[in-house]
């Protein structure tokens, strides 16, 4: 055997054995932070019964000093793309409910007011306005 396939070997164990330790560590961690959550609400159990009130009211009125979590969707954008239609002048449209001047085009080409005729028509005559 060459010395090379066998630095591949003994780099393939350690790698194993890595591996093998990962899991472990994050194991032990997972337990440590959950013995620590345990006995967080352990406390506050305790200290609501201590001091006399039920435990829902008082963690019912701490959530109400506490934020809710904001779902962002990605970074945020510039304004809408605007679109116009060359052969409606003055009027133009960036998102919500087409102008009454594109249903009347619409109804005018023989489109269906619906998901797909408002998609064929944006697609096909509508331009971006620069």
């Amino acid at each position: 055997m060459s010395e090379t396939s066998v630095d591949y070997l003994a780099q393939r164990a350690e790698l194993e054995a890595l591996r093998v330790k990962q899991m472990e560590l994050e194991a032990a961690v997972k337990e440590g932070e959950q013995a620590a959550f345990d006995q967080l609400v352990h406390n506050i159990l305790e200290s609501c019964t201590v001091s006399g009130f039920h435990p829902y009211t008082v963690l019912t009125e701490a959530l109400t000093h506490v934020e809710k979590p904001t779902k962002r969707k990605g970074p945020r954008q510039g304004p809408a793309q605007r679109w116009y239609d060359p052969d409606v002048p003055g009027v133009t449209y960036a998102k919500g409910k087409f102008p009454e001047p594109f249903k009347a085009r619409m109804e005018a080409l023989g489109l269906a007011y619906n998901e797909a005729g408002r998609q064929y028509y944006r697609e096909n005559h509508l331009k971006p306005v620069v």
